[in-house]
Protein backbone atom coordinates (compact mmCIF):
# COMPACT_ATOMS: atom_id res chain seq x y z
CA UNK A 1 0.00 0.00 0.00
CA UNK A 2 3.03 2.31 0.00
CA UNK A 3 2.42 5.31 -2.19
CA UNK A 4 -1.27 4.47 -2.54
CA UNK A 5 -3.92 6.68 -1.05
CA UNK A 6 -6.16 5.08 1.55
CA UNK A 7 -9.08 7.30 0.51
CA UNK A 8 -12.17 5.40 -0.49
CA UNK A 9 -14.42 6.31 -3.38
CA UNK A 10 -17.45 4.44 -2.05
CA UNK A 11 -19.12 3.75 1.29
CA UNK A 12 -18.12 0.49 2.99
CA UNK A 13 -20.31 -1.61 5.23
CA UNK A 14 -20.06 -4.93 7.04
CA UNK A 15 -22.51 -7.46 5.63
CA UNK A 16 -23.09 -11.16 5.07
CA UNK A 17 -23.30 -12.36 1.48
CA UNK A 18 -22.93 -15.50 -0.59
CA UNK A 19 -19.45 -15.29 -2.06
CA UNK A 20 -17.14 -17.23 -4.32
CA UNK A 21 -13.57 -16.22 -5.13
CA UNK A 22 -11.77 -18.17 -7.85
CA UNK A 23 -8.15 -17.52 -8.68
CA UNK A 24 -7.57 -16.72 -12.35
CA UNK A 25 -4.45 -17.31 -14.37
CA UNK A 26 -3.19 -14.63 -16.77
CA UNK A 27 -4.84 -16.25 -19.79
CA UNK A 28 -8.27 -16.46 -18.14
CA UNK A 29 -8.01 -12.87 -16.92
CA UNK A 30 -7.15 -11.61 -20.43
CA UNK A 31 -10.03 -13.57 -22.00
CA UNK A 32 -12.55 -12.23 -19.48
CA UNK A 33 -11.34 -8.63 -19.71
CA UNK A 34 -11.32 -8.72 -23.52
CA UNK A 35 -15.04 -9.50 -23.54
CA UNK A 36 -16.26 -8.33 -20.14
CA UNK A 37 -19.84 -7.63 -21.23
CA UNK A 38 -20.16 -11.05 -22.89
CA UNK A 39 -18.58 -12.80 -19.88
CA UNK A 40 -21.05 -11.11 -17.52
CA UNK A 41 -24.00 -12.22 -19.66
CA UNK A 42 -22.79 -15.82 -19.52
CA UNK A 43 -21.68 -15.79 -15.88
CA UNK A 44 -24.38 -16.12 -13.24
CA UNK A 45 -23.31 -15.88 -9.60
CA UNK A 46 -26.68 -17.30 -8.51
CA UNK A 47 -26.21 -20.43 -10.62
CA UNK A 48 -22.75 -20.80 -9.12
CA UNK A 49 -23.80 -20.20 -5.51
CA UNK A 50 -27.47 -21.18 -5.19
CA UNK A 51 -28.93 -24.60 -5.91
CA UNK A 52 -32.28 -25.27 -7.52
CA UNK A 53 -35.02 -22.68 -7.56
CA UNK A 54 -33.70 -20.26 -5.00
CA UNK A 55 -32.02 -17.91 -7.44
CA UNK A 56 -35.46 -17.26 -9.03
CA UNK A 57 -36.90 -15.81 -5.82
CA UNK A 58 -35.99 -12.22 -6.75
CA UNK A 59 -37.86 -12.50 -10.02
CA UNK A 60 -40.78 -14.15 -8.24
CA UNK A 61 -40.90 -11.31 -5.68
CA UNK A 62 -40.97 -8.78 -8.54
CA UNK A 63 -43.93 -10.60 -10.06
CA UNK A 64 -45.54 -10.79 -6.63
CA UNK A 65 -45.18 -7.01 -6.15
CA UNK A 66 -46.47 -6.20 -9.62
CA UNK A 67 -49.21 -8.81 -9.93
CA UNK A 68 -50.11 -10.78 -6.77
CA UNK A 69 -52.73 -12.87 -8.60
CA UNK A 70 -50.21 -14.08 -11.19
CA UNK A 71 -47.70 -14.86 -8.40
CA UNK A 72 -50.31 -16.85 -6.47
CA UNK A 73 -51.14 -18.83 -9.60
CA UNK A 74 -47.44 -19.52 -10.31
CA UNK A 75 -46.95 -20.73 -6.73
CA UNK A 76 -49.98 -23.00 -7.11
CA UNK A 77 -48.61 -24.41 -10.38
CA UNK A 78 -45.25 -25.07 -8.78
CA UNK A 79 -46.88 -26.98 -5.91
CA UNK A 80 -48.93 -29.02 -8.39
CA UNK A 81 -45.84 -29.85 -10.46
CA UNK A 82 -44.02 -30.95 -7.31
CA UNK A 83 -46.91 -33.20 -6.33
CA UNK A 84 -47.34 -34.67 -9.83
CA UNK A 85 -43.67 -35.44 -10.27
CA UNK A 86 -43.36 -36.94 -6.82
CA UNK A 87 -40.61 -34.45 -6.09
CA UNK A 88 -42.23 -33.28 -2.87
CA UNK A 89 -42.06 -36.79 -1.38
CA UNK A 90 -38.80 -38.21 -2.74
CA UNK A 91 -36.70 -35.21 -3.55
CA UNK A 92 -33.07 -36.16 -4.10
CA UNK A 93 -30.81 -34.09 -1.89
CA UNK A 94 -29.87 -30.81 -3.53
CA UNK A 95 -26.33 -29.63 -3.09
CA UNK A 96 -25.82 -27.97 0.25
CA UNK A 97 -26.89 -24.35 0.40
CA UNK A 98 -23.84 -22.24 1.07
CA UNK A 99 -23.73 -20.21 4.25
CA UNK A 100 -23.40 -16.43 4.05
CA UNK A 101 -19.93 -15.16 4.82
CA UNK A 102 -19.08 -11.94 6.66
CA UNK A 103 -17.47 -9.29 4.46
CA UNK A 104 -16.67 -5.62 4.46
CA UNK A 105 -18.26 -4.55 1.19
CA UNK A 106 -18.19 -1.53 -1.09
CA UNK A 107 -18.75 -0.87 -4.78
CA UNK A 108 -14.97 -0.75 -5.14
CA UNK A 109 -14.08 -4.05 -3.48
CA UNK A 110 -14.40 -6.25 -0.43
CA UNK A 111 -12.51 -7.74 2.50
CA UNK A 112 -13.20 -11.30 3.67
CA UNK A 113 -11.62 -14.46 4.98
CA UNK A 114 -10.48 -17.00 2.41
CA UNK A 115 -9.19 -20.54 2.85
CA UNK A 116 -7.86 -20.51 -0.71
CA UNK A 117 -4.18 -19.67 -0.99
CA UNK A 118 -4.06 -16.19 -2.50
CA UNK A 119 -1.25 -13.67 -2.78
CA UNK A 120 -1.08 -9.95 -3.45
CA UNK A 121 -1.64 -9.12 -7.14
CA UNK A 122 -3.47 -12.41 -7.83
CA UNK A 123 -6.51 -11.90 -10.05
CA UNK A 124 -9.80 -13.49 -8.91
CA UNK A 125 -13.24 -14.03 -10.34
CA UNK A 126 -15.71 -12.67 -7.78
CA UNK A 127 -19.26 -14.06 -7.62
CA UNK A 128 -21.62 -12.37 -5.15
CA UNK A 129 -25.25 -12.95 -4.26
CA UNK A 130 -26.58 -10.23 -1.97
CA UNK A 131 -28.96 -11.15 0.82
CA UNK A 132 -31.96 -10.97 1.18
CA UNK A 133 -32.83 -9.94 -2.39
CA UNK A 134 -30.56 -12.44 -4.17
CA UNK A 135 -29.19 -9.70 -6.41
CA UNK A 136 -26.18 -10.91 -8.36
CA UNK A 137 -22.86 -9.16 -8.84
CA UNK A 138 -19.84 -10.41 -10.77
CA UNK A 139 -16.43 -8.82 -11.09
CA UNK A 140 -12.79 -9.52 -11.71
CA UNK A 141 -10.64 -8.27 -8.88
CA UNK A 142 -7.06 -7.98 -7.77
CA UNK A 143 -5.90 -9.11 -4.34
CA UNK A 144 -4.41 -5.99 -2.78
CA UNK A 145 -3.77 -7.25 0.74
CA UNK A 146 -3.39 -10.62 2.46
CA UNK A 147 -3.24 -10.88 6.25
CA UNK A 148 -2.49 -14.44 7.44
CA UNK A 149 -4.98 -15.76 9.95
CA UNK A 150 -4.56 -18.09 12.86
CA UNK A 151 -7.65 -20.27 12.51
CA UNK A 152 -7.94 -23.07 9.95
CA UNK A 153 -5.29 -21.52 7.70
CA UNK A 154 -7.74 -18.84 6.53
CA UNK A 155 -6.34 -15.43 5.61
CA UNK A 156 -8.08 -12.09 5.46
CA UNK A 157 -7.92 -10.86 1.87
CA UNK A 158 -8.80 -7.48 0.41
CA UNK A 159 -10.01 -7.45 -3.19
CA UNK A 160 -10.18 -4.39 -5.43
CA UNK A 161 -12.69 -4.74 -8.29
CA UNK A 162 -10.53 -3.93 -11.31
CA UNK A 163 -13.21 -4.96 -13.80
CA UNK A 164 -16.88 -4.56 -12.94
CA UNK A 165 -19.82 -3.50 -15.09
CA UNK A 166 -21.53 -0.22 -14.19
CA UNK A 167 -24.81 -2.07 -13.59
CA UNK A 168 -23.15 -4.41 -11.05
CA UNK A 169 -21.44 -1.49 -9.35
CA UNK A 170 -24.80 0.31 -9.11
CA UNK A 171 -26.31 -2.75 -7.42
CA UNK A 172 -23.53 -2.64 -4.81
CA UNK A 173 -23.94 1.12 -4.27
CA UNK A 174 -27.68 0.74 -3.67
CA UNK A 175 -27.14 -2.24 -1.35
CA UNK A 176 -24.48 -0.56 0.80
CA UNK A 177 -26.51 2.68 0.96
CA UNK A 178 -29.55 0.69 2.13
CA UNK A 179 -27.46 -0.99 4.84
CA UNK A 180 -26.17 2.41 5.93
CA UNK A 181 -29.72 3.86 6.11
CA UNK A 182 -30.91 0.87 8.15
CA UNK A 183 -28.00 1.23 10.56
CA UNK A 184 -28.68 4.95 11.03
CA UNK A 185 -32.39 4.29 11.60
CA UNK A 186 -31.49 1.68 14.26
CA UNK A 187 -29.19 4.15 16.00
CA UNK A 188 -31.96 6.79 16.06
CA UNK A 189 -34.40 4.26 17.48
CA UNK A 190 -32.07 3.19 20.26
CA UNK A 191 -31.02 6.75 21.17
Amino acid sequence: MQGQSNRRSFLRHDDEILLSLRKLDDGATKRIVASLARWRLDFSPANKLLPGRQHMMTKFRQIQDHSPDVAAYLAHLERRLDALSGEAANRPPEKEIPKPVPVNLSAQGLRCESKETLAEDDMVEVAIVLIPDHEEVAAVGRIIRVVPGEKDGAATVSVNFDYIRDADQDVLIRHVNRLQREQLAQRRKSA
